[in-house]
């Protein structure tokens, strides 16, 4: 296994998950998103929450997602796999804006409410189409079965930790939709 390039995923996810908290607090100081904790209006008391609020964006994006980043890093990248992954961003950054932005979307850090996106928002983004990019090449590549020994393990543990801390949020209503 490939110490390094472990270690280089985790330095490397690292800044991204630190700008978004300096993004969302850049917000916090300029009044762009409300109150950690507020409640929301027209939600049946649900409040509002703030990046570390979520499971899934702190243990989840910190811990996990370098594990799929490894997994994506370990083996060679291939033209096809550059151009899937571009397609995904490309797909991904517009389509959560469409569902973060609708009407029945929980307002938080990243989309406040209505048709805003928030700098955090901005940032979160690209981070988030980046790796579901990566995850969604890491499964081709179980099935393909490039993806192998210690890089497989660590991927499907990223994978397993990711989705059920998202289960986790989902569970405690913070995916909940308003009226």
């Amino acid at each position: 296994m490939d110490w390094n390039l472990l270690i280089l995923s985790v330095l490397l996810n690292a800044p991204f998950c630190l700008g978004q908290l300096l993004a969302q607090h850049l917000d916090k100081v300029r009044l762009d998103i409300p109150a950690r904790g507020s409640l929301i209006p027209r939600s049946n008391g649900k409040r509002f929450l703030y990046w570390q609020d979520f499971l899934v964006q702190t243990w989840g994006d910190f811990i996990f997602l370098p594990l799929i980043a490894f997994g994506f890093f370990s083996t060679e990248i291939s033209t096809w796999e550059i151009f899937l992954l571009v397609g995904i961003i490309s797909v991904t950054i517009p389509s959560m804006v469409a569902i973060c932005t609708h009407r029945t979307h929980k307002p938080d850090w990243g989309f406040p409410g209505g048709a805003q996106v928030s700098l955090g928002g901005a940032a979160h983004l690209p981070y988030f189409a980046i790796y579901l990019a990566f995850a969604i090449i890491c499964l081709i590549r179980m099935l393909t079965g490039e993806l192998a020994h210690w890089p497989l393990v660590l991927t499907l543990i990223g994978g397993a930790g990711y989705i059920a801390l998202w289960m986790t949020d989902l569970r405690l209503g913070h995916f909940d939709k308003i009226n």
